[in-house]
């Protein structure tokens, strides 16, 4: 519900990036501040804030509560997130290869994200960028697909529905005038 990378929520030992603190969710405003997991120099944090809907921020509140309150991190620690993956995917009967070869992955979320924040923001790479942290346009760009704005069929039926005859009627009159005067 971010489009965050697992690295930027999730504690793991294989990284050196520091994931989600619970100081770092403003239950208020419903933020929650996102370090960038892509970084190659750790001592630079570029930090993006996301806004959060009020289900995602209740399953977050769970989450925290689930912690212990020593623990700094807003999410448990886990030992094989992609076993505990393949095995939530066993579960729901959801196949880890598509028909086209596919393979399913958590980052897959991420690219399903991309694509529907690139939707819900009109196509605007400059957006997405801000909202999924990408360092190049051109990543961002690939999530904003034009789509042709639906008001202009619309505008069209009714013009031609307005006409004698339809669809039908107006097609065989421009026939017939451009054989006719030329």
């Amino acid at each position: 519900m971010t489009g965050a990378r697992l690295a930027e929520l999730v504690y793991s030992r294989r990284s050196n990036h520091k994931p989600l603190l619970k100081g770092e969710i403003d239950w208020k405003n419903r933020m929650v501040a996102i370090r960038s997991a892509k970084q190659r120099d750790v001592s630079v944090q570029k930090i993006r804030k996301v806004q959060v809907d009020e289900a995602t921020l209740e399953l977050l509140r769970m989450e925290v509560l689930a912690t212990s309150e020593s623990w700094p991190c807003a999410f448990r620690a886990t030992t094989n997130l992609a076993r505990d993956f393949d095995a939530t995917l066993v579960r729901a009967g959801i196949e880890k290869v598509n028909v086209l070869g596919q393979k399913l992955t958590l980052h897959s979320f991420r690219h399903t994200y991309a694509t529907f924040i690139g939707e819900a923001l009109g196509a605007n790479p400059f957006l997405v960028q801000s909202a999924l942290g990408h360092s190049q346009i051109t990543t961002s760009a690939r999530y904003c697909h034009a789509k042709a704005p639906q008001v202009i069929p619309v505008v069209t039926l009714r013009l031609l529905s307005k006409t004698e005859g339809g669809v039908k009627g107006r097609c065989q009159e421009g026939k017939t005038a451009q054989h006719a005067g030329g």
